[in-house]
């Protein structure tokens, strides 16, 4: 959310998005803003939450998110995930380049965020079929043909799709299973005296 908000802000071409830039920056403000206001008062929040069973999972997730995005690793973690994000912009530069769609930098931020965002709706698998929608019309108010806009969303979700497949083949190999622990001796019943 902090790096598609921050990238709607970049001066580009498609950021005006059709005329929705607006709309779309509210989008992406709210949930960030609330996140953030979440996590700086989980503390606050997570007594009163435990108490209830229905609300139980959400304080132990207040309370582990605050531990993993400002705990001592969570620059690392951070980093890691605005790399992730910057490469995913370069794959989707490459893609345009590759089929002739001269993006620069800052358009191709901008359909990263798009098509993000539209892959979060949770209504189709991986926003199969919303995004290619997204792309289409962002890319048809600048003149790209509907056609070639949907062949570089579905390029991309291909793409998208191999490059996950390391993560799928890690994830089958992986014991979810808890470590054992350590066995503890049981007490022995006081023997009787006589």
């Amino acid at each position: 959310m902090a790096a598609g908000f921050v990238i709607l802000l970049l001066p580009s071409g498609l950021t005006a998005l059709g005329g929705y830039r607006a709309a779309v920056l509210v989008v992406y403000g709210v949930p960030l803003l609330a996140g953030v206001l979440g996590l700086l008062s989980a503390p606050r929040i997570v007594v009163p939450l435990s108490r209830w069973r229905y609300s139980r999972w959400f304080a132990a997730l207040a309370v582990d998110a605050r531990g993993v995005l400002l705990g001592p690793n969570g620059p690392m973690i951070l980093g890691i995930g605005f790399l992730v994000h910057a490469l995913t912009i370069v794959v989707i530069w490459s893609l345009g380049r590759a089929q002739g769609l001269l993006l620069p930098v800052a358009d191709a931020a901008v359909l990263f965020t798009v098509m993000v965002g539209v892959a979060l709706v949770p209504i189709s698998i991986s926003g199969w079929g919303l995004r290619e929608l997204a792309v289409i019309s962002l890319l048809g108010h600048h003149g790209i043909a509907p056609e070639r806009a949907l062949l570089f969303s579905v390029c991309f979700g291909l793409i998208l799709a191999i490059g996950s497949l390391p993560g799928a083949v890690a994830w089958l190999v992986y014991s979810f299973a808890p470590a054992p622990r350590a066995a503890t001796p049981l007490p022995r019943p006081a023997s009787p005296c006589c």
